[in-house]
């Protein structure tokens, strides 16, 4: 009878054997999960199969949630872009209301005085963030040097022109800055607002520009 059993269970242990499965992965929409056997074409490969693809899928996932970008709202913000000269100064409320509170990105190329001016300190760039605006700067070494396109220039009564330029140097590299132009004569030759000059009557006058640091330049101009 015991070896009756035997030969019983042995045949049954076969026939299991003989029958192909697959092992699939459940899962609950709550994570629950469990392992079920089904009918197929199985075995280390196709569990191998079944991984690359979850493996893939991963992959695909993960690429996209780094290629998303955060928003940053600094970035939104309306910009004005300006560019200093080392040592120049201006007054921040001409471009944000500073009593809003303001955020400097590196406090080594700009600050900002208890009195609202902002100083350009070295060279590099930096942005000032208001709550409704940022100023992006960019510092460059201050003028050592301003030089007129002409040593003296001439003009028409009644004319106006920008055909005078400016340009400033520095040894240290890029170099900028405000400057002032100046009439000797005002009368003779008038400085526009938009820095063209304007011959009012005949006569001769000295124009001077001067840069922020005290830096000059002159030229004489002839109205005829």
């Amino acid at each position: 009878m015991r070896i009756k059993r035997l030969a019983w269970a042995l045949a049954l242990c076969l026939a299991l054997c003989a029958l192909p499965a697959r092992a699939e992965w459940v899962a609950s929409g709550e994570a629950e999960a469990a392992w079920a056997l089904a009918e197929g074409d199985t075995g280390a490969a196709g569990l191998t199969a079944w991984s690359d693809d979850l493996a893939a899928e991963t992959d695909e996932e993960v690429e996209e949630t780094s290629s998303a970008e955060m928003p940053d709202e600094a970035d939104a913000l309306p910009a004005v872009a300006l560019t200093l000269g080392v040592g120049e100064t201006f007054r921040l409320s001409d471009y944000m209301d500073a009593a809003e509170g303001c955020a400097v990105s590196d406090d080594a190329i700009v600050s900002i005085g208890e009195d609202g001016m902002v100083t350009a300190l070295s060279v590099g760039e930096a942005e000032i963030v208001g709550a409704a605006a940022r100023l992006c700067l960019t510092v460059k070494h201050a003028p050592e040097q301003l030089l007129f396109s002409a040593s003296a220039f001439s003009l028409g009564k009644g004319e106006t022109t920008d055909a005078l330029t400016l340009s400033l140097f520095s040894e240290q590299g890029d170099c900028a800055g405000g400057y002032t132009l100046t009439s000797s004569n005002k009368k003779i030759v008038a400085v526009n607002a938009d820095g063209s000059l304007k011959g009012v009557k005949a006569g001769k006058a000295t124009l001077t520009a001067t840069a922020y640091n005290g830096v000059q330049a002159t030229c004489k101009v002839t109205v005829a």
